[in-house]
């Protein structure tokens, strides 16, 4: 509640709004609400928002946020500021239960662990000063909502509330193992904003080996097999499926992809932000850019193979936390300095 009420209290402070939408720490190239206006106010006119360099969000985003403008205009609330509120409100309760179920998870492999009679003792008078799993959940819920950064960004009406509730579901939806549900929104937020791409192997390799608790019907290393290229070939087939809905929205045209996939890869907005890139680019001849850049995102993608290969029993967390950090330093527009304390 303290944090809806700080979002809507910052909403409301006009003055001090404007002075946060200058500052690149909350607003970058690709996520500002500025940059979806000019594409909303180009889309209404008939004019392509792709054509020059404003707009770098995907169709289906630009179509979504224009008709909530319209409906704006009718009810005379932001309904923008609305959806983003919420996302932030369900990103804190998925959090929630993100702590809950993993809290959960450990005490069982404790429970589990513990065979013989001093071990059984050990783990009841360690658990006796442990606070519950909802205590800490409510801990870490309270540090997302009332952060500084996240309650600037959501008053803002920057992306970021977006990306991080579907980086949050998609946990949730791991450490649960709900295997489809995982999949859609891996590849709805691959198709919003690219970086989680990064993300593919782990959580394909997550759903190839069986559960720790599954004690029955062990699954073969072809059944290992063939669950992980089906994964994978479900995020190939769902984010294809978004790109075909973004090509029909489009007149039949791919320019989108250049603006938005390849705005992310190929950098070419140098105004400065939290990130690296462009420092390096400001600094770099341009003959030597496209090897820098095909390097920086060899690193990227390099790092959740031996990942995966560390943490091979079902630890999402790890490998979880640790691509959130590599895409905190090594992403192309990072929206602000908190990106990395929303990893769990």
């Amino acid at each position: 509640m303290l944090g809806v009420i700080a979002r809507v209290a910052l909403f409301q402070l006009t003055p001090l709004l404007e002075y946060l939408t200058t500052r690149i720490e909350i607003q970058t190239p690709a996520t500002s609400w500025e940059s979806i206006e000019e594409g909303i106010f180009l889309y209404q006119n008939g004019i392509s928002p792709y054509e020059g360099s404003v707009f770098h969000n995907q169709p289906l985003l630009l179509k979504f946020f224009t008709q909530l403008k319209n409906l704006t205009a009718l009810c005379h609330v932001d309904l923008a500021f609305v959806f983003l509120l919420f996302c932030e409100v369900l990103t804190g309760y998925s959090l929630f239960k993100c702590c809950e179920t993993y809290l959960d998870m450990i005490r069982e492999e404790e429970k589990a662990l513990a065979n013989s009679e001093f071990d059984k003792k050990a783990y009841e008078c360690f658990n006796k000063n442990l606070r519950t799993p909802e205590t800490y959940a409510k801990i870490v819920t309270l540090a997302y909502l009332l952060n500084p950064f996240s309650v600037m960004s959501c008053a803002c009406k920057t992306m970021l509330p977006i990306e991080v509730l579907l980086s949050v579901r998609l946990l949730l939806f791991c450490l649960r193992r709900n295997f489809s549900s995982a999949l859609f929104v891996l590849s709805l937020s691959t198709y919003l904003f690219l970086w989680p791409v990064l993300l593919w192997v782990p959580v394909c390799y997550l759903f190839s080996q069986p559960s720790k608790f599954q004690s029955e019907g062990r699954k073969t290393d072809m059944e290992c097999y063939i669950n992980g290229v089906g994964a994978f070939v479900s995020l190939l087939v769902s984010t294809a499926l978004f790109l075909l809905l973004s090509y029909y929205s489009c007149g039949y045209s791919l320019e989108f992809l250049k603006s938005t996939w390849g705005f992310q890869y190929l950098i070419p907005d140098l105004t400065p932000n939290v990130g690296l890139h462009w420092y390096f680019y400001m600094e770099m001849f341009d003959q030597y850019k496209t090897f820098f850049n095909l390097m920086i995102h060899s690193i990227s993608a390099s790092i959740c193979i031996p990942l995966c290969w560390k943490f091979s029993k079902n630890r999402i967390i790890p490998i979880y936390s640790a691509m959130f950090f590599v895409r905190a330093i090594y992403k192309s527009y990072p929206p602000s300095p908190m990106q990395p304390s929303v990893s769990p």
